[in-house]
């Protein structure tokens, strides 16, 4: 029987995006033998709150779908959380 780490040799994460086609949600099925997805959908101009008033704001919604045989669920939290961070603060890259 081969262990956890051998059957996910040669595979880690696939990032989907299907906003470049008006697509505004999606929820991708993880392509084993890889642990992790991430879908991008479109981002779409919608009323949000911005401090303490309402203004248009770009929203892109993001799923994420995670093998918890190789990912624990508080780890995947936390990484869609510092995706999130990026997403939102680009700048952070450079740093």
């Amino acid at each position: 029987m081969a262990s956890c780490c051998q059957s996910y040799e040669g595979g880690t994460c696939t990032i989907s995006n299907l906003g470049m086609f008006g697509i505004d949600e999606m929820f991708p099925v993880i392509n084993p033998p890889q642990a992790l997805i991430l879908g991008a959908a479109a981002g779409i101009e919608q009323p949000w709150k911005i401090d303490a008033s309402v203004g248009l704001a770009t929203i892109m919604a993001t799923t994420a779908s995670f093998d918890h045989c190789a990912i624990d669920g508080a780890l995947a939290a936390r990484s869609m959380r510092s995706f999130r961070g990026l997403v939102e603060t680009p700048i952070l890259l450079c740093s």
